[in-house]
This record gives C-alpha cells, sequence and structure tokens, in this order.
C-alpha cells in the first residue's frame, strides 16, 4: 500500500538553499517526496499559478516578491488559482509584530528558524487535521484567525469553493472599495485530510520514531552547516569592516548586515549551536532596532557582537561551553542598553 504522504505536493520558497535543503531532508525524512523548492518569490507565486501544490512553505525575504507581498498576490489577485492555498511561514524573524504582520496578511501558520522536525510537524499537524474556516473581506483575506483544534470525524461534506476575488465580489456584494462590506466565512476545506484519509490523523504515520528519524537527518549533515555559517561570518566580519572605514553606509548595507547575523542564527540553532544562535540573534535586533553607523560607539558595540559570535561558534567544536560566554553575551546586552540608543 502506497504512503498517503506521496500524495502531497509541497513547495518550499526560500533564498537560503541551503536551509531550504535541510527543510526538504527533514520533510523527506517524515514521508513526503513531492517535494519542489525555489529561492525566488516571483518564481514561488508562477510555480503557484502553473502547480496546484497543497502546500507553500515559504521565508519572509526575498529580492524580488517578498513574503508578505506573495501570500497577498496569492490571497488577493483575481487570477490567483487557490486563494486558500495553506501558506506556512518559515522565517527568522522571531519578533511578535513580525508574526502578527505575517497572520494579518494571511499566512496560514507561522514557524520560527531555528526549526526542528518537531516544530515543523506541529503546523502541518494543523494543516491537515485541524484546518481553518476561511474569510474573505475587504479587510482581510485568509484563515480564520482563531485556531480550530476540533477533529472532523463525520462523512465527507460538501466545502464552499472559493472563487476568484473579482467573481466573489459579484456573487457575494464584497466590494474592495467597500469598508463596510460584511465578511463571507467560507467552511474549512477538508482536502488535504482528504488526501491522508478522514479516518486517520497525521501522527498516524508520522510518529515520534519517523520525528525522530528526520530530525537525525539533519543533524547528519551538521558538518556542512558548519562551513555554511562560517562563510556567513566572513561576510559579517567585512561587511563590519567596511561600515568602521566608511562614512557613508545606506541602508542596504545595514539590511545585509542583518540579514547575514539572522541567517546565521537560523542555520546556528537548527543544528544544535544554541549559544551561537543566540549571540547571532542579539546581532540582528541591535542592527534592526538601534545601530546607527555615524556612532562610533555603535561600530564599536557591533564588533563586539561579532567577536562573541565567534566565540560562541568557536566553542561548537568542543564538549562543554564555559559559563564565562554567557557572562560576555550579559555584558554586550548591558552595553546596547547603555549605548544603543
Amino acid at each position: 500500500m502506497s504512503n498517503p504522504l506521496h500524495r502531497y505536493r509541497i513547495l518550499i520558497a526560500d533564498p537560503d538553499v541551503h536551509m531550504a535543503r535541510v527543510l526538504k531532508v527533514m520533510l523527506e525524512g517524515m514521508g513526503f517526496s513531492d517535494i519542489q523548492m525555489t529561492a525566488d518569490g516571483q518564481e514561488a507565486l508562477n510555480m503557484v499559478k502553473k502547480t496546484p501544490f497543497d502546500i507553500l512553505i515559504a521565508e519572509w525575504n526575498f529580492e524580488k516578491l517578498g513574503n508578505l507581498e506573495l501570500i497577498n498576490r496569492i490571497r488577493r489577485d483575481d487570477h490567483s488559482p487557490n486563494r486558500a492555498l495553506p501558506i506556512v511561514t518559515l522565517t527568522g524573524r522571531a519578533e511578535v509584530a513580525d508574526v502578527m504582520m505575517a497572520r494579518d496578511c494571511g499566512t496560514t501558520e507561522y514557524v520560527v528558524k531555528p526549526f526542528s522536525a518537531g516544530s515543523v510537524y506541529a503546523r502541518l499537524e494543523r494543516l491537515v487535521d485541524y484546518p481553518r474556516d476561511f474569510v474573505v473581506s475587504p479587510g482581510y483575506v485568509g484563515p480564520e484567525r482563531r485556531t480550530k483544534r476540533t477533529p472532523y470525524n463525520g462523512k465527507d461534506r460538501r466545502v464552499l469553493r472559493l472563487v476568484p476575488q473579482g467573481k466573489a465580489a459579484a456573487a457575494h456584494g464584497i466590494a474592495n472599495d467597500n469598508a463596510n462590506a460584511s465578511p463571507k466565512i467560507f467552511e474549512a476545506d477538508y482536502s488535504l485530510k482528504r488526501k491522508l484519509g478522514l479516518n486517520h490523523a497525521l501522527s498516524d504515520l508520522i510518529t515520534p520514531e519517523v520525528l525522530q528519524e528526520a530530525q537525525e537527518r539533519i543533524e547528519s549533515i551538521s558538518s556542512e552547516s558548519l562551513q555554511w555559517i562560517k562563510e556567513d561570518l566572513a561576510q559579517l566580519k567585512s561587511l563590519q569592516r567596511t561600515m568602521m572605514q566608511s562614512n557613508d553606509i545606506g541602508k542596504s548595507h545595514l539590511d545585509l548586515m542583518s540579514e547575514t547575523a539572522l541567517a546565521i542564527s537560523s542555520r546556528a540553532g537548527t543544528f544544535g549551536y544554541q549559544k551561537a544562535a543566540k549571540a547571532a540573534y542579539m546581532l540582528y535586533l541591535f542592527c534592526c532596532k538601534n545601530l546607527d553607523p555615524e556612532k562610533p560607539i555603535h561600530c564599536v558595540i557591533a564588533e563586539k557582537h561579532i567577536d562573541v559570535l565567534q566565540l560562541a561558534l568557536s566553542e561548537t567544536l568542543r564538549t562543554t561551553v564555559p559559563a564565562e560566554n554567557d557572562e560576555i553575551m550579559d555584558e554586550l546586552q548591558h552595553l546596547v542598553n547603555k549605548y544603543g540608543s
């Protein structure tokens, strides 16, 4: 008997090709097989228009057509082939404001990098076993934002199928420019559940033992991950040196610094280098919220962040991590609090 998980089509859209491959390997360890990848947001949209994917897993940052715009085009475009497509935002951005922004844009689930087999599985289980009703309104198009945890045990039933936005407006009186139009709620779509079998749960196939095997697949390529992280760290150092030597640093330079720090945090945490992940995320937050290249003390603090990150990475080759590392990060946070504004 064939594995029902082979019936699902999954698209991974992530500009970090290394982490996209890690996710693909992990999903294959769970039992999924029809998995495609792209590193471009616009290409992801084009692929969704051409192929009936069951699930889209998309990063936040793309050079073209970022996550929020991609979601918006799928949810609201008149020519979208499936406005109710389940979308999982998988990103290193862990701030509450980011989660709320993605949710209000219409993402179905949100997973913060670093990820594990367990954290990804938990969101897939909600998509398959606990789908939510779908809301179409002028201000919001997406799954009902309250999580539905009641499994469907009844017979197969009709589901109200979404039609393109233009037709929905004509059929239900919903106009894009009418802020007072009443929202329309469509019953939850159990098509993913039907592919699995209405009498089965995802946990019947993806057992704790299977999840453990999927996690071990990630850990089997940890040696490669150190090289990826070292390359990111070298880029971070280069960006820092340029910032120290130049008085004319643009926003794109700072954005690249923050994105590189976030990539290190995602990669390091996924492969179990927790102290390095913490140090990198601290640098990411400093770059996003505080860093002003025209302030010498800010450049010094950024440099110290990188020094702490390098120290944390050096400890990954040892069996124990000294407590002094935690004390250094505490001191670094004190510097940020004192001179960050």
